[in-house]
């Protein structure tokens, strides 16, 4: 009896524990964190811009009902990182949840927003059908706005929030020249890169001329991909601008191939003279690699026709980084015919590697045609580890100090004019973090990568292939081999056993 009524103590002492702790998660939220990469645990530049909001800021979510389960889970995700940073800010962040699809005035307050709805295809008993679905949300800060279309994944919701919080709170946006004038990609061909930064700048072009110096006015300058020359005299006020205390990042093309003519070939342009003068030199060298990106090729066997995809090393995968504010959470950057970089010791200037190529690359001599059906071997990647993107600094004779960051190819962020091509996000980030460093503002570039997108595979050699393929193929039957004998012997002795 006495044990009886000893239980039924104990299981009523755990029920009020329970509600206990229930009613005290109404007040204090917390959660603890084991991802490798910490993607649910708030970021410092998050906290800081939570803690210094001087007013109320409102988020005004649109979800629909009965999402599938992917999308559900979206949902549950974005409430509770907003239900964080609530608790964070002290109560400065509010937020409330429309349902678009209850009644007609909901649904014209979220089109109204510039949340527009996205069709799913979602199977039924059997059946596909497509659903008419809202993902977004809206940010408020006094008369100013920020829209978030669409939620499309629970890996950037922190950094879409904090950016858009952000660039309500920004006041006085730091310009950013994009120079123009000599074939570089306009503005909206860089349509990814620039929605990147233009949470914290204002991406202006700058068309250069024998008669205007660049204006002072401008943090950093970004020059990509120019393919015509550029004269003495503009070099002259590029390098003016540097010296004085001006940053730069430059994607300079040595090189360039055209996949559908099959050629590849050297262009000059006077930019690498500039560069040279810094100490950096790009080869007019094509580099390969075994990590490398592929294209899409067409195919003809007899009437039959089809695509397929083939690796070209002509399109290095970079995921060969040293620690820098620049490279820091990159994971892989896909170039496009990039050269090697090498150095000559330049007096008040320090050069840094940023990014190098795998252990199996190689360099191919400017002209040749491409051969798209090669069938590569391991001899063909005799080199390893060529520089493709450096960071120096140059201490001027002024007193100033001047950043630049040098990638050998231009293009790699281009997402181009007619029929806009999406870039992976890393090359975005990698020119983000790069202008953030330039411009010596600090805290969205370890947001922005927090994230890692992709994993690649350590590269080893076809020995050690080998190796991995018959230990897999003969471990396992080495193993029940072994097995039977242990019980063939247990069973033996089992016998000697039973007759003594």
């Amino acid at each position: 009896m006495n044990n009886a009524f000893s239980h039924n103590i104990r299981f009523f002492l755990l029920i009020i524990i329970l509600v206990f702790l229930n009613i005290l998660s109404c007040f204090f939220y917390f959660r603890v964190d084991f991802s490798s990469d910490k993607r649910y645990t708030l970021n410092k530049i998050t906290k800081t811009t939570l803690h210094n909001l001087k007013e109320p800021v409102t988020i005004t979510v649109f979800f629909s009902e009965n999402l599938p389960p992917d999308l559900n889970l979206i949902k549950r995700d974005f409430l509770d990182i907003l239900k964080e940073f609530n608790n964070v800010s002290k109560n400065k962040i509010k937020y409330s949840l429309i349902n678009p699809g209850k009644d007609e005035l909901s649904e014209k307050k979220c089109q109204d927003a510039g949340i527009a709805p996205i069709v799913i295809n979602i199977r039924e008993k059997d059946q596909l059908k497509q659903q008419k679905v809202y993902l977004g949300a809206v940010i408020t800060k006094g008369d100013k706005s920020y829209s978030i279309p669409y939620i499309k994944s629970t890996e950037n919701m922190e950094y879409d929030l904090t950016s858009g919080i952000i660039k309500l709170s920004l006041k006085n946006k730091t310009k950013v020249g994009l120079i123009q004038g000599h074939g570089e990609p306009s503005k909206t061909a860089i349509s990814q890169l620039n929605s990147e930064l233009s949470v914290q700048y204002d991406l202006e072009p700058v068309y250069m001329n024998d008669s205007t110096p660049i204006s002072d006015t401008y943090k950093t300058i970004i020059l990509l991909a120019p393919s015509d020359s550029i004269n003495y005299k503009q070099l002259h006020y590029l390098d003016n601008y540097i010296s004085k205390g001006g940053n730069a990042f430059i994607g300079c093309n040595r090189v360039v191939g055209d996949i559908n003519l099959k050629i590849g070939k050297s262009i000059n342009t006077g930019l690498e003279k500039l560069i040279e003068s810094k100490g950096v030199i790009i080869e007019d060298k094509f580099i390969i690699d075994e990590s490398c990106g592929s294209v899409t090729l067409n195919r003809n066997e007899g009437s039959f026709k089809y695509q397929t995809n083939a690796q070209l090393p002509y399109l290095p995968m970079i995921s060969n980084f040293n620690d820098h504010p620049v490279t820091r959470g990159i994971s892989s950057v896909l170039l496009e015919f990039p050269s090697p970089i090498s150095f000559r010791v330049t007096k008040n200037i320090e050069h840094t590697v940023l990014a190098r190529t795998s252990s199996k690359s190689g360099l191919i001599n400017s002209p040749f045609a491409f051969d798209l059906n090669k069938e590569w071997m391991e001899k063909d990647f005799p080199l390893n580890e060529l520089t493709v993107a450096c960071a120096l600094t140059e201490n001027n004779s002024n007193g100033s100090k001047s950043k630049m960051v040098i990638i050998s190819d231009g293009d790699f962020v281009t997402n181009g004019e007619n029929q806009p091509v999406e870039i992976q996000k890393d090359n975005i980030n990698f020119v983000s973090n790069a202008v953030e460093w330039l411009s010596d503002q600090s805290g969205l570039s370890s947001l922005r990568t927090k994230i890692i997108t992709n994993r690649p595979l350590s590269q080893i050699s076809d020995n050690s292939k080998n190796i991995l393929k018959y230990f897999n193929f003969l471990l396992p039957i080495i193993i029940i081999i072994a097995i039977g004998i242990f019980r063939m012997e247990m069973n033996k002795i089992k016998r000697i056993k039973y007759k003594q």
